[in-house]
């Protein structure tokens, strides 16, 4: 159902102080997911923004009056999401942000006991194909924080529960003790895989614990960053450079003369 004039503005005058703040959040995100000098604190402290903006619904709120509907850019999935129900997945991180200067998805297979480590890699190969990690699909909102983003021995977390348990669990906004069942599968991500940048290089740990052992409890290693926070700076990018949101921050730059 399309706006009358008359509501159309009435909700643009409403939302013209959020659309301001908008501008202000999208210079600060680019600013983190531009870098290649990347802080934990700062992608943690961005968790308190895009719960504003897209688990409360904000942008769409703003976007609505002004472009109609927001949809996201977001990274084509759809391959692992095939080669994850002929091999089941140990890990998988969606990725495509940029960390230390490395930008990739990441993938491991459980292997089944009769095939061999070079089997598995020709699978995977062969399962993957030639899929390029530059392939982006355009997303309405509900979907963009459905995704399913992260994968730790069979189980899923989508870009919502994401955003959700840095800021209200992790000490984004709250901090407090993971209670449900993808607050805990979250913290064992956490806690046994990460992104390593030493002796000039980036180097990827994963199951820290080994593959039939789960720990969530938090362990620091300066020069890390773990694949939540690689997952929470990913939506970040992908809301910064989604084309419809360059439009609604060009919009909104001329509509308050910013």
């Amino acid at each position: 159902m399309s706006l009358s004039p008359e509501v159309r503005q009435q909700l643009i005058d409403q939302t013209r102080e959020q659309a301001v703040v908008l501008i202000d959040d999208l210079d600060h995100m680019r600013g983190v997911v531009g870098t290649d000098q990347t802080k934990v604190g700062d992608i943690r402290r961005m968790s308190g923004i895009l719960r504003r903006l897209l688990v409360n619904r904000e942008i769409a709120k703003i976007a609505t009056p002004r472009i109609g509907k927001i949809e996201f850019s977001a990274p084509d999935n759809t391959p692992f999401y095939r080669a994850e129900r002929k091999i089941p997945f140990v890990f998988f991180l969606s990725g495509r942000a940029r960390v230390f200067g490395w930008s990739q998805a990441l993938w491991a297979f459980e292997a089944p006991s009769n095939l061999t480590s070079n089997d598995i890699i020709k699978k995977s190969q062969e399962i993957i194909g030639g899929h390029e990690y530059t392939d982006t699909v355009s997303l309405r909102l509900e979907n963009f924080l459905n995704q399913r983003v992260l994968c730790y021995r069979g189980k899923w977390a989508s870009r919502e529960q994401i955003i959700k348990y840095v800021a209200n669990v992790a000490s984004g906004v709250h901090t407090t003790a993971p209670k449900n069942e993808h607050e805990i599968l979250l913290a064992k991500i956490r806690s046994a895989n990460r992104i390593v940048f030493k002796d000039g290089g980036v180097h990827v740990e994963l199951l820290g614990y080994g593959l039939h052992w789960d720990e969530t409890r938090f362990d620091y290693k300066p020069g890390s960053i773990d694949p939540v926070l690689i997952e929470l700076l990913a939506a970040a990018k992908f809301l910064c450079e989604s084309p419809m949101v360059v439009d609604l921050e060009r919009i909104i730059r001329e509509e308050v003369g910013h």
